[in-house]
């Protein structure tokens, strides 16, 4: 997903049938590429070529499924 630089995070929720995200951004500043990762529960970690590989972020009700979301750091 592109994002302005510097974009904070602020809540992961569920909205209608989709996991939606708020978050405090400049529009004035450079975009940035962000990678996102929705994981179920008991499923795998996704693979990184990352250093730092992911960090969590939230956790998501939907469905009837729980989903974590991760970033790609």
């Amino acid at each position: 997903m592109t994002l302005p630089q510097g974009a904070e995070i602020l809540q992961f929720q569920a909205q209608g049938k989709d996991v939606v995200f708020w978050a405090i951004v400049d529009e004035n500043a450079p975009v940035k590429e962000r990678t996102f990762h929705l994981v179920g529960t008991g499923w795998e970690l996704p693979k990184t070529d990352y250093e730092d590989g992911i960090v969590y972020l939230g956790t998501v009700q939907l469905g009837g499924f729980v989903w974590h979301v991760f970033e790609e750091v």
